[in-house]
C-alpha cells in the first residue's frame, strides 16, 4: 500500500504492507535553494498490535551540509515525541555529518553498519535506519538480492530492519 501523495516530499515515500493499519500519511517539502534539487520527507502513522501508534518517516536530505543539518532539525521538531519513531532515508552524509549527529541525538542508528553508496561500489554509508522508544530490533536477516538488479534500480543499496512491534510494554506504554 502507498501511503499518502506524493507532490514535496523530495523522492521519498513510504509503503506499507495491506495488514498495517495506517491512520494517517502525508509528505513535506523542505526548502532548499534556488535551483537546487527538491527535498523532503513522508511520513506515516500506524497503529500496531494492541492499538499503539508507531510514526515512520522517510527522508532524502540535501547534497549541501547546511541545509542537511536544517532539514534534520526541522524534521524532529515536527514531529510527535510522545511515541515511538522511526526514521529511514537517505543522509547524504556519514555518522560524522551534523544531520545524522542530530537524529542520533534523538534516536539510535538500527541498520546495518555496511556501506550503501554506490550500489555499484558501495564505499560510503549514506543510508540508514533510526529507531527511538521502546522499539526492539530484531537479528538482522540477509535477503538473497541479485546485485545486477540492486545496480539498475538504485545508485544506493537498500537497508531493512526487523522490529519487534509486538512487545507488551510498547503496547501499554502508547495504548
Amino acid at each position: 500500500m502507498w501511503a499518502g501523495g506524493h507532490r514535496g516530499s523530495g523522492g521519498t515515500t513510504i509503503l506499507t504492507a495491506l495488514r498495517v493499519d495506517v491512520r494517517g500519511a502525508h509528505h513535506e517539502g523542505l526548502p532548499v535553494r534556488r535551483r537546487q534539487r527538491e527535498r523532503g520527507y513522508a511520513v506515516a502513522t500506524v497503529a500496531l498490535p494492541g492499538g499503539a501508534m508507531l510514526d515512520v518517516v522517510s527522508v532524502h536530505l540535501s547534497l549541501d551540509a547546511d541545509e542537511r543539518a536544517r532539514h534534520a532539525g526541522e524534521v524532529l521538531r515536527r514531529l510527535p515525541s510522545d511515541r515511538p519513531l522511526v526514521v529511514a532515508g537517505d543522509l547524504n552524509e556519514g555518522e560524522d555529518g551534523r544531520a545524522w549527529a542530530a537524529v542520533a541525538g534523538r534516536l539510535r542508528p538500527v541498520s546495518e553498519t555496511t556501506p550503501t553508496f554506490t550500489a555499484r561500489h558501495p564505499r560510503h554509508r549514506l543510508d540508514v535506519i533510526f529507531a527511538g522508544g521502546s522499539l526492539e530490533v530484531l537479528a538482522h536477516r540477509p535477503v538473497d538480492l541479485d546485485p545486477a538488479d540492486l545496480v539498475a534500480a538504485s545508485d544506493h543499496l537498500p537497508v531493512w530492519v526487523d522490529l519487534d512491534v509486538r512487545r507488551p510494554d510498547l503496547r501499554a506504554a502508547e495504548g
